[in-house]
């Protein structure tokens, strides 16, 4: 009789199994236990976690451009980061800690001041703009939002977060126009289009739905 495959759930038991006995192998041997509980989670977290090899790439060979002065070649690896239609997770710092891939490359570009800001602005601000463009002429909320996950520290980037912010106020959604006006006032690339009445709108939106600002 012809045997089957063990099933994923099998094969996620053994991994599990193997990951506490390499913990316990290693308790024994007189490695600190905390670190070796902290090894075994993320070990264990492996197992189920969205990890893309090709964007965790990228983002280290930026980091890598950046560090060497290669300001130009590490941006554009940033953007292909950020033009990724998903998004994975990445172990990052120490002690490592959880992140994804897209937010490390976003605050990559956040930490880079204000020449790499320019330059970014002149690399990817014109097909930004054209892209909200035709977003707006069109209607598309779905448009308006690829714009902001791929070009949110452009000049466009900043109007597609009002213009997606104010949509919501125009139909009632108080909650989710703030939400959508915070990102804005913590970046440290659009402080300086922050403007008083932008700052009431958000602060309108959030009495409206019932939160302090």
């Amino acid at each position: 009789m012809k045997r089957e495959l063990p099933s994923r759930f099998c094969w996620s038991l053994l991994a599990c199994c193997a990951v506490l006995a390499a913990w316990a192998g290693r308790s024994c041997a007189g490695e600190d236990p905390e670190a070796a509980a902290e090894a075994a989670r993320r070990a264990s977290l492996n197992h189920v976690l969205y990890r893309d090899r090709q964007q965790q790439l990228l983002l280290r060979r930026a980091r890598r451009a950046l560090t060497t002065g290669q300001m130009v070649e590490g941006i554009r690896l940033l953007q292909a980061v950020l033009d990724s239609p998903e998004d994975s997770h990445v172990w990052t710092g120490e002690p490592p800690g959880l992140s994804s891939v897209r937010r490390e490359a976003a605050g990559l570009l956040d930490s880079l001041g204000a020449d790499a800001w320019r330059t970014y602005e002149r690399l990817y601000g014109p097909e930004a703009a054209r892209l909200l463009q035709e977003a707006q002429r069109a209607g598309q909320i779905g448009d308006v939002d690829q714009v902001i996950r791929r070009y949110f520290h452009t000049e466009a980037g900043f109007r597609a977060v009002c213009w997606k912010a104010s949509w919501w106020m125009d139909r009632g959604r108080f909650r989710m126009a703030a939400h959508c006006w915070q990102p804005l006032l913590r970046s440290p690339v659009h402080a300086s289009r922050i403007t008083p009445s932008l700052i009431q709108k958000v602060v309108l939106a959030y009495r409206w739905s019932g939160r302090a600002a």
